[in-house]
């Protein structure tokens, strides 16, 4: 028993495709209803999938991800699945693919100030997702903090983010001049308590995940350390934001669940122990439970 409970976290990659296959079981639902629209959920699904393979990219990069373990794309497609609302809402499902090329583009830039194609691309990419969330801005002094810990932080670097916003600047001026585009504002969270709870409940479980991967953290991978720090300020920085008034909280949340999916994956796969074993089933059974429950209510 302590051995099974021991190496379960071991998942082949084989089992995790089979395993993320399962997850699309509670697609069904949206899929047979009688109003189903198509074409929002198959984005949605490719997406998903899609995003799910640049996370495990992301790991692969990072050097995190051993023996060609599968369990970041299952993850994913799980908590992703296990959320009705993601299902048609493809275009959060792009917020969060511009969010992980903007992080495997970060992945290149370490101890390198000549780095200036890439800080542009970052940059821009976080400007394009703002069109579907406009706080991710917010996250750009991110970018910054995070070429200077790196040490790739230089005129050029700051010059070619500041480029990038600048483009992007421009290019809302002309579509709002011209009647292209309008913010859409939500109001906040705090307005809708079952909303609150469920936000409150997603946040400490990712916070469980992020002081669970600094237990034993090691200073010697620098893309691991990198990576880690760089979604904690995701992190921190979107779960302030959510209970902002006016704020496009419901996008926001998506970017907590990647870094949920993100540390989660991590943990898992950090160390092989008995404890990690016990978390990773009833990680799975309270996800399952909440999909399998949703899918009988439907």
């Amino acid at each position: 028993m302590k051995w099974f409970l021991k190496h379960i976290t071991n998942v082949s990659w084989v089992v995790g495709i089979v395993l993320a296959t399962l997850t699309l079981l509670l697609w069904i639902p949206d899929f047979i209803s009688e109003d189903a629209q198509y074409l929002p959920l198959i984005g949605s699904l490719m997406f998903v999938i899609g995003n799910a393979l640049l996370l495990m990219l992301l790991f692969y990069r990072a050097g995190v991800t051993r023996n060609r373990s599968s369990l970041p794309i299952y993850i994913y497609m799980l908590l992703m699945s296990v959320m009705q609302e993601a299902h048609h809402l493809w275009y959060m499902q792009l917020l969060i693919f511009m969010v992980l090329l903007s992080l495997l583009l970060l992945l290149q830039v370490s101890r390198n100030e000549n780095a200036t194609e890439e800080s542009f691309l970052i940059t821009a990419l976080l400007c394009l997702s703002s069109l579907i969330t406009p706080q991710i801005l917010c996250f750009i002094p991110l970018v910054w903090l995070y070429l200077i810990s790196e040490r790739a932080f230089s005129l050029k670097t700051f010059i070619a983010t500041l480029l990038a916003v600048g483009c992007f600047a421009i290019y809302i001026g002309v579509s709002f001049a011209l009647g292209w585009l309008e913010w859409d504002s939500h109001l906040s969270v705090l307005q809708e308590p079952m909303q609150c709870m469920q936000l409150a409940g997603l946040i400490l479980c990712t916070l469980f995940f992020v002081i669970f991967s600094f237990v034993g953290y090691s200073r010697q991978n620098l893309p691991i350390q990198g990576m880690l720090l760089f979604l904690l300020g995701y992190f921190v920085l979107s779960s302030i934001l959510c209970f902002f008034p006016l704020t496009g909280f419901y996008s926001l949340e998506y970017v907590i669940v990647l870094c949920l999916a993100a540390y989660s994956s991590y943990c898992f796969q950090k160390t092989e122990s008995v404890a990690n074993g016990v978390i990773f089933i009833l990680y799975n059974v309270v996800l399952w439970g909440q999909g399998i429950v949703q899918l009988f209510i439907e």
